[in-house]
């Protein structure tokens, strides 16, 4: 659906379009991404040249799950916390950040947001390549070593590093996700964090016909 250049300022009126995919609201006047979470099949979002500003005006596209690309180049998006919400988004593959304040706050900005959102397949005007997320992962675990850090912190780079090398070197992606593991271990309210690095554990073994260990793991 093309409602781009309509001076619209208010999403409203969609819910019925069970079956909408694409949704144009390029060049309009929109201050706030809502009543989009009942379209279960809304892939592509188009929202440039609008009036985002921050975290509160994005926040609804947590509960848009099936999101793949969003665009939101040039608006006024100048709150940092907004990375929690494309990191809420589990199947966003292309992001266009281009042209908001916030991209000059992020320090080492494609770099970070390319280890953030592991799933991400386009940043802005470039693919993100292996390589790309390779260096990025790398970057955060000698980041996390240098800080001295011992909790989640440390658990998660060496688990995103992990996920990078699967298939490039799966026997050292296999360590990686032990410490990963090591660091996770006994610390409350991380269960998911903790499911997620099982599961990687445990794809190890059954590739490795440990189906036994595997299951012992999940």
């Amino acid at each position: 659906m093309y409602l781009h250049e309509n001076c619209i300022d208010v999403i409203e009126g969609l819910d019925t379009l069970v079956d909408l995919d694409t949704l144009n609201l390029n060049k309009n006047g929109i201050a706030k991404v809502e009543n989009l979470s009942m379209l279960p099949n809304l892939h592509t979002l188009l929202l440039s040249h609008n009036r985002l500003e921050d975290y509160e005006s994005l926040e609804h596209l947590k509960d848009c799950k099936s999101i793949q690309s969003l665009d939101i180049q040039s608006n006024r998006i100048d709150d940092i916390k907004v990375l929690e919400v494309f990191q809420a988004m589990p199947d966003l593959r292309v992001l266009y950040l281009m042209g908001n304040p916030v991209v000059k706050k992020i320090k080492n900005y494609r770099k970070r947001l390319t280890y953030m959102l592991p799933q991400l397949k386009y940043l802005d005007d470039r693919p993100v390549f292996p390589d790309d997320r390779l260096r990025a992962a790398n970057e955060a675990a000698r980041l996390a070593r240098s800080y001295g850090w011992q909790d989640h912190r440390r658990g998660f780079s060496h688990h995103s590093l992990g996920r990078v090398l699967r298939t490039m070197d799966p026997d050292l992606a296999h360590q990686h996700q032990l410490t990963a593991m090591r660091y996770l271990q006994n610390q409350s309210g991380l269960e998911l964090q903790r499911a997620r690095v099982a599961a990687e554990l445990a794809a190890y073994e059954i590739s490795r016909g440990n189906t036994g260990a595997a299951l012992d793991l999940l």
